[in-house]
């Protein structure tokens, strides 16, 4: 498992560290494969939370969650949303970290339209 990691889509601006700095901010989100993730203005008390949990951000960015969209079809046959893929998207991001270790991704979420799904698979076609 990524203990103690948050995954959070790569945003126009904003670098992972201001995320932890504690700041409130408006973003700009430029997502497409995970707009679940998606947040202008983020909830105080939830920032709180992932401040007192969280060692570090995993930044990913769309194609990383496209990779691991096709990823989890390709090697499992499951149907993964952007922000359902996320989490493996931030492990792969991590894989040198990870060598060695035993880790679990949690897949949640399979609500992707279509155009979006055929977008994902279609990028390293």
């Amino acid at each position: 498992m990524l203990a103690n990691r948050r995954v959070e889509p790569r945003r126009i601006g904003l670098e992972a560290g201001d995320v932890i700095a504690g700041l409130l901010f408006l973003l700009a989100c430029s997502l497409v494969m995970a707009r679940g993730l998606a947040c202008r203005v983020p909830n105080r008390r939830a920032l709180d939370t992932i401040w007192s949990q969280v060692a570090r951000v995993v930044d990913v960015s769309d194609a990383e969650i496209a990779q691991a969209m096709r990823a989890y079809y390709q090697d499992t046959h499951n149907l993964a949303e952007g922000a359902g893929a996320a989490a493996l998207a931030g492990a792969l991001r991590e894989k040198e970290n990870l060598q060695g270790k035993r880790i679990g991704v949690v897949l949640t979420g399979g609500n992707v339209d279509w155009e979006t799904y055929l977008e994902a698979l279609a990028r390293n076609l």
